[in-house]
C-alpha cells in the first residue's frame, strides 16, 4: 500500500513540478524581454505544455506500473481490500 500513496504523491509533485516551471518561464520572459512579439511567448507555452504533458503521461504509466506490481504481489485474499481501498481513492 506504501508504494501506491508513494506514486500518487509523485504524480502530483511532478504536476506542481511542471506548473512552476511553466509559470517561471513565462515570468522571466515576461519581465526581461518586454518587447518580445507573442509569437515568441506562444513558442515557450508550447513547449512547457508538451514538456509538461509528457512528464504527466510518464508519472501516470509509473504509477499504473506500480499498481500492477503490487497487485500480482498481493495473494489472492488481500486482493479484494485492496480494490476496496482502490475505489475509495
Amino acid at each position: 500500500m506504501k508504494k501506491e500513496y508513494k506514486s500518487t504523491a509523485f504524480i502530483t509533485t511532478a504536476i506542481q513540478f511542471d506548473l512552476s516551471i511553466l509559470f517561471t518561464i513565462l515570468f522571466v520572459t515576461f519581465t526581461f524581454k518586454p518587447k518580445r512579439t507573442w509569437n515568441e511567448y506562444s513558442k515557450y507555452l508550447i513547449t512547457m505544455t508538451i514538456f509538461a504533458l509528457i512528464s504527466i503521461v510518464l508519472c501516470n504509466f509509473i504509477y499504473t506500473w506500480n499498481n500492477i506490481k503490487l497487485k500480482k504481489s498481493l495473494p489472492e485474499n488481500n486482493k479484494n481490500e485492496f480494490q476496496k481501498i482502490n475505489e475509495t481513492i
